[in-house]
């Protein structure tokens, strides 16, 4: 009987992470070491005004970069005009369902790869929630190097204050970074001034603190 020619629509982007080693439970795609530290960071919904000493972001609402996951190979040349990219910042709430969450570090490191295995210099963007998701928060991303958080929006109520830091901690228990890129403020139970010698932290204002500042001047 001849064979049936059926076609193949990539309908999970799985080539998105063709040849990628996996890690943990849930096989995320490992990311290489970056050791890359941004200068300046703009923000992906600001991609057409970046130049080349621009390192692209993605802590903004993620309904201004969700078309990215189907559309990832359409940036491509958006990226590499960049000098890197900060892995998108799929958001994880507490609220959400634990398999979506999961599916946001997914997509992250997925995303991630993809960027790395086409000569784009990135940053791991690091997420977390509550303690659940430390079960797979850290997992695809080497120890060492440099990774970022963002803190914007993470830090407003005593309860979210908390998670944050105790996330914070535990990142830094599993990754050992080098050096962390911090979005937004750094809270002041972070001692800075303590992790020097073991980790060095950069922040960057956020354009919502830029702004505001701005107007208030």
């Amino acid at each position: 009987m001849a064979s049936v020619k059926k076609s193949c629509i990539d309908v999970f982007d799985a080539e998105m992470v063709r040849g990628a080693r996996y890690d943990g439970r849930y096989e995320f795609s490992v990311l290489e070491k970056s050791e890359h530290i941004p200068q300046n960071l703009v923000s992906f919904d600001k991609r057409n005004r970046a130049g080349g000493s621009n390192w692209l972001h993605f802590y903004i609402h993620d309904y201004k970069f969700d078309g990215l996951w189907h559309n990832y190979k359409r940036n491509l040349d958006c990226f590499r005009k960049v000098a890197g990219v900060i892995t998108p910042d799929f958001s994880l709430y507490r609220d959400m369902p634990l398999a979506l969450q999961i599916e946001s570090v997914y997509r992250n490191r997925a995303i991630g790869y993809w960027l790395q295995s086409n000569g784009i210099r990135i940053v791991p963007n690091i997420r977390w929630a509550d303690e659940r998701t430390y079960e797979f928060a850290f997992d695809g991303v080497s120890c060492g190097g440099t990774v970022a958080v963002g803190s914007h929006g993470c830090i407003k109520s005593n309860a979210d204050r908390g998670y944050f830091l105790r996330g914070f901690d535990e990142m830094l228990r599993r990754l050992r970074p080098d050096t962390i890129v911090v979005y937004g403020r750094i809270p002041k139970e972070i001692d800075v001034d303590a992790l020097k010698g073991s980790v060095n932290i950069i922040s960057f204002d956020s354009e919502f603190h830029v702004s505001h500042n701005k107007g208030a001047a």
